[in-house]
């Protein structure tokens, strides 16, 4: 009802001919399901608005047609993002069937194109922040060469984002990363945990000299790690201390 009112306003502060067009938008979107849809959609929209759109926001919407256009050319890349009503949506009361807990991989590996692989990875991250918010319970997500999801040059991360909000919504988040040098200064202010297997070349020493300042014993130390063995800090330790690390089963 709400969302059908913001619609009537809208409809009403609009020209004849951009009222159909927002018209048509809203109907090919109410029966969209796939990016396909989602994308007509935001077309539609966008030609019907464009004559009064300020060159800022019609940037803004070209960027978008530009990022749905890689999942919606596609059929099979399209059912990547599925369309449903939010009063069809399920409720879930836990993370399996009866709300037992069950672990979740998702495996990105059998989509070909790296970026809409990296494309498919943040709207799944935005996704399951938008669900912690909604439902808060105690979760615990592990992100996997985490380095692809994080933008360089200025960019801000929806990782960045996640890590500032998990703890209010009781979502554990590990990021697993191959270098020290793409975790941000506000990444670094949300995260209590270390654990550093060796480190060779001198970025990432550098790297690591920021992210732990004053502590260039201990970097050292990280160089000349075994394997099995780790750097390890938490909230709670004064220092880094080395440590072993076993495997699932017991091994280093």
């Amino acid at each position: 009802v709400k969302a059908g009112e913001r619609l009537e306003g809208l409809l009403a502060s609009l020209d004849p001919e951009a009222r159909a067009g927002v018209r048509q938008a809203a109907s090919i979107l109410a029966a969209a399901r796939d990016a396909r849809g989602l994308l007509a959609a935001a077309r539609a929209l966008y030609a019907a608005r464009a004559a009064a759109m300020s060159k800022g926001e019609a940037e803004v919407w070209a960027a978008l047609i530009r990022r749905l256009a890689i999942l919606g050319s596609s059929k099979k890349y399209s059912r990547l993002i599925r369309i449903v009503k939010e009063e069809d949506e399920p409720r879930r009361e836990g993370w399996g069937d009866g709300g037992r807990r069950r672990l979740l991989v998702v495996a990105l590996s059998e989509i070909p194109s790296p970026g809409l692989r990296r494309l498919y990875a943040l709207l799944l991250l935005q996704r399951i922040l938008i669900e912690a918010r909604r439902h808060p319970r105690e979760q615990l997500l592990v992100v996997d060469e985490a380095y692809n999801l994080i933008p360089q040059g200025g960019w801000s991360s929806p990782l960045e984002v996640m890590l500032s909000e998990a703890r209010k919504y009781k979502l554990g988040v590990v990021l697993v990363l191959h270098t020290p040098q793409v975790v941000t200064d506000q990444m670094m202010a949300n995260i209590n945990n270390l654990v550093i297997h060796r480190i060779a070349s001198p970025r990432d020493a550098a790297a690591l000299a920021r992210i732990l300042p004053g502590e260039e014993e201990h970097i050292e130390a990280a160089k000349r790690l075994p394997p099995g063995y780790a750097l390890v800090r938490t909230a709670s330790m004064e220092e880094p201390v080395v440590a072993m690390v076993e495997g699932p089963g017991g091994e280093c």
